[in-house]
């Protein structure tokens, strides 16, 4: 099960370990451990261009997720793709008072569950993936996630741990 992590926002630098731990953890919770995913670190503008693209939505959003396609053979399967803008962590992060690595993991743990099929437009479909959503998250995430390297935490999410205390 191979967890590609890219990243597209050379300001940060993601913990690719830590990011591909919590995928794979899903992934197990889920009883879907041999399922392929690429998590795209992003930021809006590719985000945006990716929901007008596919979804016909000009505007940003926060994750975006594609299921796998298995292809007509292993060399044409595709795998499952996440798209997290970094751009909207650090908006949203402060809304919902939590660390942007949290966001970041929520976002993460939301993405992998649309890549393996589930949904939330309508109930009791988004009940299930809620549910799910918050069995991940108190399973795999850590109060301060460490998702970024040490290096470009700087001075905001040392305060935002302070305050987290």
């Amino acid at each position: 099960m191979p967890i590609e992590i890219a990243n597209r926002c050379p300001a940060i630098r993601p913990d690719r370990a830590a990011l591909r731990s919590l995928i794979r953890g899903i992934l197990r919770m889920e009883d879907r451990p041999a399922t392929s995913v690429t998590l795209v670190i992003a930021d809006d503008a590719l985000l945006r261009e990716l929901n007008r693209r596919f979804r016909k939505l000009d505007k940003t959003t926060d994750v975006l997720s594609f299921e796998p396609d298995p292809g007509d053979s292993p060399e044409d399967s595709m795998p499952g793709e996440i798209y997290v803008s970094m751009d909207r962590v650090r908006v949203q992060a402060p809304r919902y008072r939590h660390s942007p690595q949290r966001e970041l993991a929520r976002l993460v743990i939301h993405g992998t569950l649309h890549v393996l099929g589930h949904d939330h437009h309508r109930e009791p479909h988004r009940s299930r993936m809620r549910s799910r959503e918050r069995a991940c998250e108190l399973a795999l995430v850590a109060r301060d996630a460490g998702l970024f390297k040490a290096a470009a935490r700087g001075g905001s999410a040392a305060r935002n741990k302070a305050r987290a205390r």
